[in-house]
């Protein structure tokens, strides 16, 4: 592992962990963290990505984990925008520059993956695979979290960020703490059923360009990302791409928990990871 530092157009910094496979290669994925996790939950995933001949890409969205640095989070001016448009930028040019004749390919986990068509950035990638990303509007969720979800985003989320200057997401066991602003976008979003859209501009909106291969896959009991919800992102937003449709069922694991983040975890790996390989190797 190599951690390097990239600079963004607005002179923030990112840091990322940039993995080398044994043999030179010219396969290169980008992992794409959820909102509000840190790169260091990927590691594992991404080192099997480079066990198997990728050279791979991990790095936290300004705000968050080594990418904050001494950062006072209640002066974070970092939008929900930003990270899918200034960083996600930043680190698909600092790879086009660093791999020039590589295949570029993009792994995203929920966020990760629902927020890359904020970015022209997703010409340069040979093709997708997102993880529980989804539209994010509450109504498209499990009927008995819906409450829940209404109580969170237009309640508890505006209450907290207001009360600490942040949302203090640990305490609703929900990743690292988020900006401000973060954290209102995000309720925003979840609150329309414009979701993405009742903030980007329009020439913000980059989705309809993705026309390359997409691998979607949903999971049986990710709470975060129904399967309703993550069929709604790939009919409404990602138009023109030639997606791949999976939806993981329990028994295909011998009925083990998954969940939104299962997927990545240590193991996991001879399963899904496998699935990932063999995947990108067939594009």
């Amino acid at each position: 592992m190599n951690l390097l530092k990239i600079s963004c157009q607005d002179n923030q910094t990112l840091v990322s962990t940039q993995f080398l496979p044994k043999e030179p290669t010219q396969k290169v994925v980008l992992i794409q963290n959820a909102l509000g996790m840190k790169q260091k939950f990927y590691y594992d995933f991404a080192q099997y990505l480079a066990d198997n001949s990728f050279v791979v890409y991990t790095y936290d969205y300004r705000s968050i984990g080594l990418s904050k640095g001494d950062e006072d989070i209640k002066k974070s001016k970092t939008t929900w925008k930003d990270w899918g448009q200034k960083d996600f930028t930043a680190m698909t040019d600092f790879i086009v520059q660093s791999h020039p004749n590589a295949d570029l390919f993009l792994i995203g986990n929920s966020y990760g993956g629902n927020s890359i068509g904020m970015s022209q950035a997703v010409r340069h990638f040979k093709a997708f695979i997102t993880v529980g990303s989804q539209d994010g509007y509450y109504r498209l969720f499990w009927p008995r979290k819906q409450p829940l979800l209404f109580v969170l985003w237009y309640i508890l989320m505006p209450l907290f960020t207001k009360i600490y200057g942040y949302f203090p997401s640990k305490i609703f066991g929900m990743g690292e703490a988020l900006p401000k602003q973060v954290a209102l976008d995000w309720a925003k979003v979840c609150r329309s059923s414009n979701w993405a859209m009742s903030i980007l501009e329009q020439s913000e909106n980059h989705y309809a360009a993705i026309t390359q291969p997409l691998f979607s896959i949903s999971i049986e009991d990710d709470m975060y990302a129904p399967e309703r919800a993550v069929n709604r992102l790939n009919s409404d937003y990602f138009t023109n791409a030639k997606i791949t449709r999976k939806h993981i069922l329990l028994k295909e694991v011998n009925g083990k928990a998954i969940g939104h983040f299962g997927f990545f975890r240590k193991q996991f790996l001879e399963t899904f990871g496998k699935l990932s390989v063999e995947w990108m190797n067939k594009q």
